[in-house]
């Protein structure tokens, strides 16, 4: 019986020899040698094992290029995102309920704070310039020898007086691209925002992982309706399931409405730090960059990014910079954004860093997308 059960478990590491690769082999070779007691074998087997142990680091560096690295760590994240996914799902439990209330909670009491106390007066500027005529105030400008690079303007001054030019009852239309990086994954995003004289739309497309796509469109009544974007692509969609609510039912739904020139609310009060206005002789144009206080600046704006990003908490930014170029007349002709915030999606807490460019253009024939 005793040496029935020693052929069999010859057989059974032979076995194994067999189907093991060559440095397995000698593996098993030494350990079997060293079964039958033999010392010497047990010598070269430590030797070879200590020489074994000192060629693995080189063997692992070999075995794991980048590539693997970071497609295994990309894997982890989505891992990571499916588990909290999968939380989400029992938020009814204890423990998912604590997470969503608790841990994803946004850090900022947007709420607390009042959006109409950080707002600019543009009648401020025109009260230093000495301006009487609002309605002609660029040629009045000019007429004094103003330029946007005048000592007397600040960037916050500059930026309320385009502002102001672009609402004085001029079409416009204003097209932002850009793309927003989290994880590795990039969003691409595309707004677009027009005027023809009496309707104000505004079109928001976010694609990649997630894509969501809206349009809204603003009436002489103060009303929104809200269409949803079947079938998106890089600059638009097809608009249906139009659904209409008060102008302020979607300040609380969107924050920003859709005759708003700019997203943020940007003023002396929410401007942290302000280039010098410098003109370039080349393009005729007047350039200066601003960063703005990541709360005060976006108390509307916080509402928009979580709708048109679909994400389940409000999102705490963390830098927001923007250059200007305008023109001689006031008028914005682009603006570069960068920005970077925190998100929620799928349960979990990530930084987003977001570019936009955007181009605008006044006076123009407009066509509304629906």
């Amino acid at each position: 019986m005793a040496k029935r059960n020693q052929r069999k478990n010859a057989t059974t590491r032979d076995d194994i020899i067999q189907n093991s690769t060559i440095e397995d082999t000698a593996t098993q070779s030494v350990a079997s040698f060293a079964m039958r007691d033999d010392v010497e074998t047990i010598v070269l087997a430590d030797v070879e094992d200590k020489e074994t142990k000192e060629k693995e680091p080189k063997i692992e560096k070999r075995k794991k290029p980048k590539k693997v690295y970071k497609k295994s760590t990309f894997k982890h994240k989505m891992k990571v995102i499916g588990c909290l996914a999968a939380l989400g799902v029992f938020t009814g439990s204890g423990l998912g309920v604590w997470y969503f209330n608790t841990a994803l909670k946004s850090n900022v009491d947007y709420a607390s704070l009042n959006p109409s106390d950080y707002y600019g007066n543009v009648d401020d500027v025109f009260n230093d310039l000495q301006i009487i005529d609002k309605t002609n105030w660029v040629e009045e400008a000019k007429a004094k020898g103003l330029k946007p690079d005048d000592a007397s303007l600040s960037a916050a001054d500059n930026i309320l007086l385009c502002e102001y030019n672009a609402t004085q009852n001029r079409p416009w239309e204003i097209v932002g691209t850009g793309k927003v990086l989290s994880l590795g994954i990039a969003q691409t995003v595309y707004s677009e925002k027009k005027f023809d004289g009496d309707i104000y739309s505004f079109v928001s497309i976010s694609a990649g992982m997630i894509t969501v796509a809206s349009c809204d469109v603003l009436d002489k009544n103060g009303n929104v309706t809200i269409y949803n974007g079947k079938d998106p692509h890089e600059s638009g969609a097809t608009w249906v399931d139009p659904s209409t609510i008060s102008s302020d039912e979607f300040k609380e739904f969107s924050g920003v409405m859709p005759n708003a020139v700019s997203p943020y609310i940007i003023s002396e009060k929410t401007i942290d730090t302000a280039t010098e206005v410098v003109y370039d002789s080349e393009s005729n144009l007047y350039s200066f960059t601003v960063t703005l206080k990541p709360v005060e600046s976006v108390l509307l704006y916080y509402k928009q990014v979580r709708r048109s990003g679909g994400l389940e908490a409000d999102p705490e930014f963390h830098s927001i910079e923007i250059k200007f170029n305008i023109n001689e007349n006031w008028d914005f002709v682009s603006t570069e954004i960068t920005e970077s915030y925190k998100a929620v999606k799928f349960g979990m807490p990530v930084t987003c860093d977001g570019t936009l460019l955007t181009t605008y253009s006044f006076d123009g024939e407009v066509t509304l997308p629906v």
